[in-house]
């Protein structure tokens, strides 16, 4: 991880999974009140955040290449349709901009991490050239 010893960011990642899940029961208690397909954003949106976390976790472990964590992390939806945020009522939209601040330092944080080598891969190596040697003829 870029800059994250891995004490640090075990830390960083249950701070993370915590907010997410404090995220997560807020909004169940408020989506009796909303639109299945505007509850089903939000908890997607969540949802989402916390695989990415589980993908920065497991790139830091060295457990997964930096194009397989680009690939998932592409299929990934972290954030929200500006006009569905306007729709929803002032409780379930104060849940759902922190649940998108959180997901966009997350979505940054695997942008940056897919470009850098993990601790665990081996560097690519360009081609060598044959090596010439000079023979000099014996006297």
């Amino acid at each position: 991880m870029a800059g994250v010893a891995g004490g640090a960011f075990d830390g960083l990642f249950q701070d993370g999974m915590a907010r997410l899940a404090s995220h997560v029961a807020r909004l169940r208690a408020l989506a009796s009140g909303l639109p299945p397909s505007d509850a089903g954003a939000l908890l997607t949106l969540l949802r989402d955040a916390q695989a990415g976390l589980l993908l920065l976790r497991a790139r830091s472990a060295g457990d997964l290449p930096a194009a397989a964590m680009a690939r998932e992390a592409g299929r990934l939806c972290l954030t929200l349709d500006p006009a569905r945020l306007a729709r929803l009522p002032q409780p379930a939209r104060l849940v759902a901009v922190e649940a998108q601040l959180l997901a966009g330092r997350i979505g940054a944080r695997l942008m940056a991490d897919a470009t850098e080598p993990g601790k665990n891969e081996k560097p690519r190596r360009r081609p060598s050239r044959p090596r010439l040697h000079v023979v000099t003829p014996a006297p």
